[in-house]
């Protein structure tokens, strides 16, 4: 049953998008995201993120297109990939409206608090105004809320990532997080 909702929204989102509409489709990026992570499918929500960015730029709609952008970085570090959420993220950076935001700033904090290992710095950037309104917190959907957990899991991603890449200059590998 969730599998077709999506598909419902993913249907009306492009027909009203189609049509001119794509201001209308807002809601419908949200709950088809907010599905999508209910279903815990987090490699869909983050591209459609990223899709809802790009119709929000389309329709002027610049702190939207801000809250999708961070939302799809948000979620690649909830699934663990550091490396997707900083891709994301340079991305993100080359859309002027993004560069100048405080969803920017926030997404650059929440990744060198990351690369840094401060589990303290990650947890209080989660609780930061640029987080708490994302569109999903707002709707009330307290399954996106999940993508703020990105730091729970942070040791353990963090150590991976350490394995698979070259130390960092100052980083010693032996170290315990």
């Amino acid at each position: 049953m969730p599998e077709e909702a999506i598909q419902l929204y993913t249907d009306a989102i492009t027909i009203l998008e189609e049509d001119g509409g794509g201001q209308m489709a807002f809601d419908l990026y949200r709950s088809a995201t907010a599905v999508y992570i209910k279903l815990e499918k987090y490699l869909d929500a983050a591209p459609l993120q990223l899709k809802f960015g790009l119709a929000a730029s389309k329709c002027n709609a610049t702190n939207s297109q801000c809250k999708a952008y961070l939302s799809a970085i948000i979620i690649y570090l909830y699934t663990n990939d550091y490396k997707q959420a900083e891709m994301c993220y340079n991305d993100c950076s080359q859309i002027d409206a993004f560069c100048k935001s405080d969803q920017n700033r926030c997404a650059s904090n929440l990744l060198a608090a990351y690369s840094d290992g401060d589990i303290e710095e990650i947890k209080r950037i989660a609780q930061s105004s640029s987080i708490s309104n994302l569109d999903h917190s707002r709707a009330g959907d307290s399954e996106f809320r999940k993508e703020k957990k990105c730091c729970f899991d942070f040791e353990q991603t963090r150590k991976r990532d350490m394995a698979r890449s070259p130390p960092l200059m100052g980083y010693n590998s032996n170290e315990v997080l």
